[in-house]
């Protein structure tokens, strides 16, 4: 079982079902299924090569005189598109998330985060760019095309599809480029960005020294396989957690919105992360809900102008910062 996990998941996976007890190095789960958040848009409006970048959907929603970004929450997972961002082409990112379990490697103040926050300010300024929740809600403004693209998980598919129906287009999340007015210390205008998700996966677990162990670890074989992996891809839709799907998996190769959106989510796990909160149930708590998300809106929004300066920005990002390694607010 243990070869089985070693050589059918992506490295970002094998990272987070391991940890070590006592100096002996554990596997505590068997991957069996994946997400990450993937770009919904429309099709009439937007085409392929524009749906590359923020800067293209923002060029198509300026002509069509539309939104171009929906989000679906301002929590740290639906927002988190900016934050996770990596270097499109070093795949490179400073940002620090309780790195192996530790609670004070949380880093979020390098300047790669800043002028990445920079340019989101910029895009959510822009009357043609990224619109937050209001209280209508996302599927009507996609329906009603006042927005025409989505940051979303899988479990935003089927409302997706129905309210762009045949205009549905799907892909991985966009890049973006710095410009003079985002550039801050290391990071020079021209650079690259590529937007970033949470990469994660659903494990299989077992009961430690059970008196069915012979006979469980048969059966978390046999259900983790590729095989049944790409058998519930095609019953129900379940992503697989198999790093070589979207080239062995013949369904994924079709030409069905539920195939591309397989592909753009597996494309996506090159530049994600699992959410490192497993190590502990305060990270996740300390992550989400005491705050920083909120924090973070404003820098995006940047109500009054408050954050209009990179050294305010930072100013925030330390007290984010501050929350994710102690759960307060300095």
């Amino acid at each position: 079982m243990l070869a089985q996990i070693n050589a059918d998941n992506p490295d970002s996976f094998l990272n987070v079902i391991k940890g070590s007890v006592s100096g002996t190095l554990y596997t505590f789960g068997v991957p069996y299924v994946a997400q990450s958040l993937v770009l919904y848009y429309n099709k009439e409006y937007i085409t392929e090569e524009q749906a590359q970048t923020w800067e293209g959907i923002l060029e198509a929603a300026t002509t069509a005189n539309k939104q171009a970004l929906s989000i679906t929450g301002t929590d740290g997972y639906n927002n988190s598109f900016l934050l996770l961002a990596r270097n499109a082409e070093t795949n490179a990112t400073s940002l620090r998330l309780y790195v192996d379990g530790v609670q004070t490697d949380c880093y979020g103040t390098g300047d790669d985060t800043i002028a990445i926050l920079k340019w989101g300010q910029r895009f959510f300024a822009n009357p043609h760019g990224a619109k937050a929740p209001s209280d209508s809600g996302w599927e009507p403004e996609l329906t009603d095309e006042i927005s025409l693209s989505l940051v979303g998980g899988a479990w935003h598919f089927a409302a997706a599809q129905s309210a762009l129906g045949s205009n549905l287009g799907i892909t991985v999340l966009p890049t973006f480029t710095i410009t003079e007015a985002d550039a801050y210390g290391t990071v020079e205008a021209g650079t690259v960005f590529q937007s970033g998700t949470f990469a994660d996966t659903k494990m299989f677990v077992m009961k430690k020294n059970s008196d069915k162990a012979e006979y469980l670890e048969d059966i978390l074989l046999f259900l983790s396989s590729k095989e049944i992996q790409e058998e519930s891809f095609i019953e129900c839709e379940n992503l697989p957690a198999y790093k070589n799907a979207a080239a062995e998996f013949e369904a994924f190769l079709e030409d069905t919105p539920e195939a591309k959106l397989a592909s753009a989510q597996v494309g996506m796990f090159e530049f994600g992360i699992p959410q490192p909160f497993g190590f502990n149930s305060k990270f996740n708590t300390y992550y989400y809900s005491k705050g920083a998300p909120d924090l973070i809106l404003e820098i995006l929004e940047n109500p009054e102008g408050t954050f209009t300066s990179k050294e305010a920005i930072k100013a925030q990002m330390l007290i984010v910062q501050s929350i994710w390694k102690t759960g307060n607010r300095p």
